[in-house]
């Protein structure tokens, strides 16, 4: 009766381990896996820089497709002259002065003029084709670089999630063990249980501890990566 007793006691530590991990593996973290992606895509130096290149290729694709529009440009321009006679004639036999013209002093020039370029070589519709592609191949690149920074994302939230639960798994069972081993000891008192028992005990105890201190150091930097 007394080993029976004993031997269900040194299975119970591993009964709860297995328990724990089962329940523990099915609750959720409190920041969603598709929370965590949108706020890395966010928050990404990669994709804003992604993001000003295509600004500035779009940019160019726009300025070598006007280059192939009409231009239509006008100028105007006032001048004020220096105030003069005006032109007169005096006719022979007469004192009388005829006015011929009279002095313009405002001066106004106005200059509508309309450019459509006809043949250039192809010169403009190949600038625009070429800032076409690289303003495609820019966007490429920017759709590959969100990929990758979702990829990351995901890789560091999977890694944080399993050495947070890896961490309450040991934590778990070092109380567990803990309790054991009080059970165990006051068994040995009772005669039911040798210090050997005991000392078997405490071995399994320190080894829990030390693959908790083990596990709760690895959360901190899984959590980095998500900074």
């Amino acid at each position: 009766m007394k080993l029976s007793i004993y031997k269900f006691l040194l299975l119970v530590p591993f009964f709860v381990a297995t328990t724990t991990v089962q329940s523990q593996s099915q609750q959720k973290m409190s920041l969603s896996l598709e929370k965590a992606v949108e706020m890395g895509i966010k928050s990404s130096k990669i994709l804003h820089s992604s993001k000003a290149k295509i600004d500035v290729a779009e940019a160019k694709t726009r300025e070598t497709d006007a280059n192939n529009l009409p231009s239509l440009t006008f100028q105007g321009g006032y001048t004020r002259l220096s105030a003069v006679e005006p032109f007169t004639f005096t006719p022979p036999g007469t004192t009388t002065k005829l006015v011929l013209s009279e002095p313009v002093l405002d001066n106004f020039v106005l200059q509508l003029s309309l450019q459509q370029p006809v043949f250039t070589g192809f010169r403009l519709s190949s600038a625009s084709q070429m800032a076409e592609y690289n303003a495609q191949a820019t966007k490429v690149e920017s759709l590959k670089d969100k990929y990758e920074v979702a990829l990351a994302v995901k890789n560091a939230y999977w890694n944080l999630y399993k050495a947070s639960e890896l961490r309450k798994v040991n934590n778990e069972n070092v109380a567990q063990i803990k309790a054991h081993l009080k059970d165990i000891q006051s068994l040995q008192q009772g005669g039911l249980a040798t210090y050997n028992d005991v000392l078997k005990v405490q071995v399994q105890l320190s080894d829990a501890q030390y693959r908790q201190i083990d596990a709760t150091n690895m959360v901190q930097p899984r959590a980095s990566e998500l900074e």
